[in-house]
């Protein structure tokens, strides 16, 4: 099977079940405990393990930890970008 864009449509066309939305393209840090996301996920399969979702605020607590060991290598917004720096030679 080819993967493709349209991939996710034709499942969902030929199973009748819609998706609520990609979770890859949420904003890192932005799902916390009891939103929408968490209410989906807790619907369609039970109780989550806490252990793997962290809230907003454990997110941006871990997320600046991070964030500080990479900047000053030239890696910036979480890997979106980077800042060339490496000696080259003459």
């Amino acid at each position: 099977m080819r993967h493709s864009s349209r991939c996710c449509p034709r499942i969902q066309d030929r199973t009748g079940i819609k998706f609520v939305h990609a979770t890859d393209r949420e904003a890192i840090g932005e799902w916390d405990h009891g939103d929408y996301t968490h209410q989906v996920y807790r619907a369609a399969w039970g109780p989550m393990n806490d252990r793997y979702w962290f809230g907003k605020a454990e997110t941006a607590k871990r997320r600046a930890v991070v964030m500080a060991k990479y900047e000053p290598v030239g890696i910036l917004d979480g890997g979106r970008r980077f800042a060339p720096g490496f000696a080259t030679a003459s």
